[in-house]
């Protein structure tokens, strides 16, 4: 049966042609990100790991703990870990995952989850039709949630994640959130960027030292209003490492990028020379321009990012 599952998984995803080089992995100068609550990597990712930690531009994440299953939003951090995990997975294969949930983004979170996947040494998109589940729960939200009709979304994706890892052989589900998302806000609510992805959070014991960036990135990120996400939080994280703990023992949940804020990820995507920036999607909305809006506080998160790492977008990024 795991032989069967790992050739409908091989028919499901193209195998990588090649790896991500190790120039630019690291968010920043003497900036160290190693969570100590991720999973453990495999053997080969493991070794091939240590000897390049040897060179002049060691990996500031640590490989992922095998199979393991991303959950894709197409924004930036998810974007970002994607190709850090298609350069380090070697011998696990790398499942990118996005769920149409009928977010107003989504058409626009489908391309740049492709073409990060693409980009990413060859990796299809797994593609999921939530569709019919977003459009009743935005109707009975009505007029609140336009934009993302479902009140736990990364609930949702996780459940989604573990009912497709047993049966590919995944042993890891893998999210995108980073510490703007993780920490917490006076009154007790999280910044949340993006949805499903954005910032890092370090755990106790996590080795870290603040860079430029991360600095002016706390400066920009506290300009923006937030919106508090009770699935983006540490606590959510804990629960939700219990409940999969649960359902599949065996299964483990990934939030590598949890102690680099947003600013970091960009200035870390940057130097990634296959990752094209712009390709990726922050906005909330998709206006018909092609743009992001520029309004929204996703976009607001997103330029205040970019600002604080020293990375230009260009005049065409958004709409105002």
């Amino acid at each position: 049966m795991k032989a069967l599952s790992r050739r409908v998984a091989t028919s499901l995803f193209a195998s990588r042609a090649g790896g991500v080089g190790t120039s630019g992995l690291g968010p920043g100068a003497g900036t160290s990100c190693t969570p100590n609550c991720n999973p453990a990597p495999s053997s080969t990712a493991r070794a091939a790991w240590s000897a390049s930690s040897a060179s002049s531009t060691p990996p500031a994440l640590p490989p992922p703990g095998g199979p393991t299953i991303l959950l894709m939003s197409g924004g930036v951090e998810s974007a970002v870990l994607v190709h850090h995990y298609a350069h380090w997975s070697h011998a696990d294969p790398i499942y990118p995952l996005f769920v149409d949930y009928a977010q107003a983004a989504a058409p626009r979170e489908r391309l740049a989850g492709r073409a990060a996947a693409a980009a990413a040494g060859g990796l299809t998109l797994m593609e999921v039709d939530a569709t019919a589940l977003g459009e009743q729960l935005r109707a009975l939200h009505a007029p609140a949630r336009p934009h993302v009709p479902l009140p736990h979304r990364n609930l949702f994706l996780l459940a989604v994640a573990a009912s497709y890892a047993p049966t590919i052989g995944a042993s890891t589900i893998a999210l995108a959130l980073c510490k703007d998302d993780l920490d917490p806000l006076p009154g007790g609510g999280h910044r949340s960027n993006h949805p499903g992805g954005g910032g890092k959070s370090g755990e106790p014991g996590a080795a870290a030292t603040a860079s430029p960036a991360t600095t002016l990135g706390a400066a920009a990120a506290a300009a923006v209003a937030p919106i508090a996400y009770s699935t983006a939080s540490k606590a959510f994280l804990e629960s939700a490492r219990a409940m999969l703990a649960t359902l599949s023992p065996g299964l483990a949940l990934a939030a590598p990028l949890q102690c680099m804020s947003k600013a970091d990820v960009v200035a870390m995507g940057a130097r990634l020379p296959a990752l094209a920036l712009g390709a990726t999607w922050s906005c909330a909305k998709s206006p018909p321009s092609g743009r992001q809006c520029g309004l929204c506080v996703q976009c607001k998160a997103r330029r205040a990012a970019f600002q604080a790492a020293g990375v230009e977008e260009g005049p065409d990024a958004y709409e105002k």
